[in-house]
């Protein structure tokens, strides 16, 4: 039922995207007759439309985030916003207030569409219909978490994949004779593209430095949010080369030689879970299959002989 309600509500959202597309269509052409005739040139009236559509985007943004900010003084907001909404904000690089004012809004926006929804386009009714309001309810509240757990455990595998790249990144610069915090500079603004996650994280984490905070507890907010061992060991790594000094390529490369190994080994884990799999799956399909190749003919003589007899 709830699928169904889903799908309806994209085809809306798809009709009106087209209607919206037609009349901006509609809207250029007039404005192009409109230039053509008054001798402006075309890429500052481009560029006028284009500025006004991202002004009118960023309205309704500033919209919902206000709507959020009320939200938020409520009970209902206080009740809707816990601390794994918190945790699970800040894991997905979401630690600014407009943020959590977004996601309050929606918890709020997104619900009142699925069911006014399911009132236009659901038949039933009675019992039926309750049900569906009710599905839509909750559905709509619960969405926008399920969006920021599906956000939080990429970001949470892509810490696995970056880590033995940055550990490479590290060794060579250090190698050439580059220090700790120029290292983790370089990286964040050169090579941020190689490791887009763990730059950001820490870029956040030099940020909160310049401001006064120590290097452990910068770092150390990296261990706790995303509770992954081989990170821990990484930040516990780099405040011993910075509160005690001497040369760190020696331990990086042991390490992500680590970090390469325990890859294959799960690289290993999969392939041999997935030979069980597709054993199951030759069992189902292909044996009945190759029972027919090679015993249909044995078979059908069988039946002949019988047949003649």
């Amino acid at each position: 039922m709830v699928s169904v309600v889903l799908v309806l509500l994209a085809l809306l959202v798809l009709a009106t995207d087209r209607l919206l597309a037609r009349r901006r269509s509609m809207n250029v052409q007039v404005q192009l007759d409109a230039v053509m005739a008054a001798g402006t040139p075309l890429a500052d009236a481009t560029a006028d439309h284009s500025g006004r559509g991202a002004s009118q985007a960023r309205r309704l943004v500033d919209t919902v985030a206000n709507l959020g900010e009320k939200v938020s003084a409520s009970r209902f907001g206080q009740m809707s916003l816990e601390d794994e909404d918190v945790r699970l904000l800040a894991l997905c690089n979401l630690r600014d207030l407009r943020s959590r004012y977004l996601f309050l809004a929606s918890r709020v926006v997104l619900p009142i569409v699925l069911m006014l929804a399911v009132v236009v386009f659901y038949t039933g009714a009675g019992a039926r219909l309750w049900l569906a309001l009710f599905a839509a309810l909750s559905v709509g509240f619960l969405l926008p978490k399920w969006v920021l757990q599906s956000i939080a455990r990429y970001r949470k595998n892509r810490i696995e994949v970056e880590l033995p790249w940055l550990l490479e990144l590290l060794q060579l610069m250090m190698g050439v004779g580059m220090s700790v915090d120029q290292s983790l500079q370089m990286v964040i603004t050169d090579f941020r593209s190689t490791a887009p996650v763990l730059a950001a994280e820490l870029d956040i984490a030099n940020q909160q430095f310049a401001v006064g905070r120590s290097r452990e507890q910068s770092l150390q907010r990296l261990v706790k949010l995303f509770e992954n061992e081989d990170l821990k060991t990484f930040v516990d790594l780099l405040l011993q080369v910075d509160r005690f000094g001497g040369a760190v390529q020696e331990p990086m490369k042991r390490f992500g030689d680590r970090l390469l190994e325990q890859r294959r080994n799960r690289v290993r884990e999969k392939i041999g879970k997935l030979t069980v799999k597709m054993s199951a799956v030759m069992i189902l399909f292909l044996l009945p299959a190759l029972l027919i190749v090679a015993g249909g003919p044995g078979f059908l003589g069988v039946l002949r002989a019988l047949g003649n007899h």
